[in-house]
């Protein structure tokens, strides 16, 4: 997992705990760029760990998301 993924995943989960998250607020303000948000949530879609409805890039991490340590994938 790249150090971008691990980062995004770390502020996803943690901000999970306190309350909703915007997604899309999120990438902006960690500076990752939208098309590889996109492709990180798609990847995590694939694996289980996220979910969406209309947009990926406004989404949410699914309970196995949640309990994933990113540093050990």
């Amino acid at each position: 997992m790249k150090p971008d993924e691990q980062l995004l995943l770390k502020e996803l989960q943690e901000r999970s705990k306190l309350g909703q998250v915007y997604v899309r607020d999120l990438v902006y303000e960690l500076g990752i760029p939208e098309k590889r948000a996109a492709y990180i949530f798609e990847k995590w879609t694939g694996k289980g760990w996220y979910d969406w409805g209309v947009s990926v890039m406004v989404g949410w991490l699914t309970d196995e998301g949640k309990m994933v340590d990113g540093g050990i994938i």
